[in-house]
This record gives structure tokens, sequence and C-alpha cells, in this order.
């Protein structure tokens, strides 16, 4: 099954509930915002889902813009976040197709990777360095359980897990061409006690 089949499966069924469940959320990944990325800059949010971060973004200041798989959860996002009208539209990884080459400040990619099977991983991560222009930042979350190990396998609702680690996702961006700035794990913002998240910041140096 396909990272997108995967995806809509699950969030095409519940947009409405998981949408509203995302808005009641605290701060979150949002709070590294104001470091990861450049006042002002263009930012594209990769599977934003809810519209909940890019609507942060959008009120911070940022020329915000996301993309996701799931029509139903965008329709949903624009109902609770009217800031978001005209600036979303359905795509996603691997291929991000719909995204011109160097043309964004910083990316966001929060609880999305982890979705993604083995066999689209590299592809993935050149598709996130197209897009993103020289001297840009990209800052990524992964799920973990409570005791900080990658999340594996399908949960009750039958979404895929990857078991992919802040460690090996850091290799793999190495190679082309990123440079890991910051990383912490934290506690879950939707108060879940066996959730945890890995939180990185990278930087891209070249191509």
């Amino acid at each position: 099954m396909s990272l997108n089949e995967n995806y809509r499966g699950f969030y095409d069924r519940k947009a409405w509930e998981t949408a509203r469940v995302y808005a009641g959320a605290t701060e979150g990944i949002s709070s590294w915002f104001t470091r990861a990325f450049l006042e002002g800059g263009r930012i594209l949010d990769v599977g934003c889902g809810s519209g909940r971060d890019l609507d942060r973004l959008l009120a911070g200041g940022w020329d915000g813009f996301g993309v996701d798989p799931s029509e139903n959860f965008l329709r949903e996002a624009l109902k609770l976040y009217p800031s978001l009208v005209g600036r979303v539209s359905v795509d996603g990884l691997p291929d991000l197709a719909s995204q011109i080459d160097d043309s964004f400040d910083g990316l966001l990619c929060s609880a999305v990777l982890m979705h993604l099977p083995e066999d689209v991983l590299e592809r993935s991560m050149i598709s996130l360095a197209r897009v993103l222009r020289p001297g840009g930042t990209l800052l990524v979350s992964l799920p973990m359980d409570a005791g900080g190990e990658p999340i594996r396998g399908l949960d009750g609702d039958g979404r895929f897990f990857n078991g992919l680690s802040s460690r090996r996702l850091g290799l793999m961006l190495a190679v082309i061409g990123f440079d890991l700035l910051e990383d912490s794990l934290s506690g879950d913002s939707l108060g879940r006690s066996d959730r945890k998240w890995s939180t990185s910041l990278y930087r891209f140096r070249r191509r």
C-alpha cells in the first residue's frame, strides 16, 4: 500500500473528528517556529493535515503554504481556519509534484515521515531537498513511545508506522546536504502518556 493510500484511508474516514482533536492541542512544534524559520519566510507545511500549524505560521507572519494527500482533511482544515484559503492543495510525499524547485525558505514536516513506506523514504528526502532553497531549514517531528523508541507497525486504526528514528533520519539527510542544528525529545501536545516526540531542525547547505 502506498503512503497516500494508507494515509487517506484513515484521515479521509476520520477527518472531521481528527481535525478537531488536533485543534485542541497545546503549543507543540509551533514553539520551534521562531528559531527554525526566517522571519517572514516562505514556508511549506508538508502534510499540513488539520491546518493547525499552518494557521500558526500565518499568524506569526510567515508566508505559509500547505499540502496534504487527504482532500477530506484539507476540507476540514479550511472550515476551522479560514486563513488557509488559497494556501493549501492536495499533494504530498514522495514527490511533491506540484511544488517548484528552490521555492521555499523552510519546510515543516510534523508527524508525517513516520508514515512513509521504506521504498519511498529516499525519494521523499530528495523531494524535500529539491523544493528547499540552499540555506533553508527543515523542521521535523517523529513519534516515539513512552521509552523514547520509534513507533513501528500498524496502530489500532490501521495506520502504518515505519519505525524511523531521528538518528537514521539525520544520516539519510546528511547524504543529500542537510546539517543537524538542534534536536530534542518532548512530551505529547495532546497529553498522551504513551507518546513522546523527537523534534529535529536541519539546515540545507547544498544540492
